[in-house]
């Protein structure tokens, strides 16, 4: 017979065992989050803007920086920030 587990555990060993940290589980196998993910209700999301992430957990970054592969970054010069994007300054929008 087959084991089955809650949505929040895999099977090892034939026996339900809590899903790790970083991975999300259906009840019978575990899959790891990429790194621009992070789980959020048992599944591995991606990363919402303004936001780092590492495979389990999300985190914002300051409105003074942005995000650039997955690294809150300090905002150039001659650019604006919100924590998501850098917009490089005009002469109608001085910065």
């Amino acid at each position: 017979f087959k084991t089955q587990c809650q949505a929040t555990q895999y099977v090892k060993s034939n026996a339900c065992t809590p899903c790790p940290t970083g991975h999300e589980c259906n009840g019978h196998a575990k899959a790891r989050c990429n790194g621009d993910e992070y789980v959020l209700s048992n599944a591995c999301t991606t990363c919402p803007a303004g936001h780092t992430c590492d495979g389990d957990a999300k985190a914002a970054c300051a409105a003074t920086k942005y995000v650039s592969a997955n690294v809150c970054t300090a905002c150039p010069s001659h650019h604006e920030c919100n924590g998501a994007v850098a917009t490089a300054c005009d002469r109608a929008r001085h910065c």
